[in-house]
């Protein structure tokens, strides 16, 4: 998909408490209420007879702006490039539409030229929870139709440009995961061992037997707080396929886990080292989940055991 652009963006809300929402989005096209408000003023620009039809308001300033959102959805500027979006499902949907207002039966509508996307230009889904509060913000808006303040930041998210903050962070993200992977290959045993304790605490897990026995396959034994899904992990620093094998054949005496983890941080074996899950022998769908340092690193980076890694070297 081409690069999106355009001179100006609007925000309209499809219907009190946008009740609309659901017709428009699967039809493609926009709906407008203020029935008062004659069709056949609004095609003939007749704006100072329209005014006329808002009897029960007394501020001009107030009659203004209704008049206004009725405008822009009329296109009385003739402004061909302006982006329309919206908010239905929890995403933002936004497009085109076409200059004609169109009247079915009781509902005035403008159809989206190419309907109604909720994909940026790369076809990425645009989840409201993760665009900027400062385009979300709209809406709040009382009306109908507003302008979007942040068109700029709205287009990026569209045409997915990350800002160059963004990128920065990204940047600075990645090298601190590879020196945190530096510093995980370089544990001994039992501080691996402590740092995979920590990693299950942190993720929900309370351990069922201490660290490291009393059963000689399993490192860890644990369940998960909020469904009480057993696990099992074997750790070690340095191994092989072959040694990796062999364990994934006594996971397999174990059928009444939920999961099963094998974690690692050290490895010269190629076998190994681009697996990341392992079918459990005899137990149909169930699978082992490989973790190598790089893996190991982003859960402690997500986790918020950086700063105790970082202390084990101090």
């Amino acid at each position: 998909m081409e690069k999106v652009t355009c001179s100006k963006a609007n925000f309209i809300k499809l219907g009190e408490a946008g009740k609309w929402e659901p017709e428009c989005i699967e039809n493609g096209y926009m709906r407008l209420g203020y029935d008062e408000v004659e069709h056949e003023l609004c095609i003939q620009n007749k704006w100072d007879d329209a005014r006329k039809v808002f009897t029960w308001i007394q501020d001009q300033g107030t009659i203004t702006r209704h008049l206004n959102q009725v405008k822009d959805f009329y296109n009385y500027n003739c402004s061909s490039d302006i982006l329309w979006i919206t908010f239905w499902g929890g995403k933002l949907w936004w497009g085109f539409a076409d200059d004609k207002v169109i009247i079915e039966g009781e509902k005035r509508i403008r159809k989206m030229t190419n309907g109604w996307n909720d994909n940026d230009i790369n076809g990425t889904t645009l989840f409201e929870s993760l665009i900027s509060g400062r385009i979300t913000s709209v809406k709040g808006f009382r009306g109908t139709i507003c302008n979007v303040r942040y068109k700029d930041e709205l287009l990026g998210c569209i045409n997915s440009e990350e800002r160059e903050e963004v990128k920065n962070i990204k940047n600075f993200k990645k090298e601190i995961l590879n020196e945190i992977e530096k510093l995980i290959k370089n544990l001994g045993s039992k501080d691996f061992e402590l740092l995979i304790d920590l990693i299950f605490r942190q993720a929900g897990y309370t351990r069922t037997i201490r660290l490291g026995g009393p059963k000689k396959d399993i490192d860890i034994e644990a369940v998960s707080i909020l469904n009480n899904e057993r696990v099992i992990a074997q750790i070690k620093t340095e191994t092989n396929f072959e040694q990796f094998k062999k364990y994934a054949e006594r996971f397999g005496e174990y059928p009444d886990y939920g999961r099963f983890y094998f974690l690692y941080h050290t490895t010269q074996d190629k076998n190994l080292e681009n697996i990341e899950q392992y079918p459990l022998p005899g137990a149909g769908n169930s699978v082992i989940d490989i973790y190598n340092a790089k893996k190991v690193a982003d859960l402690v980076y997500n986790l918020g055991l950086a700063d105790w890694l970082t202390n084990t070297w101090l």
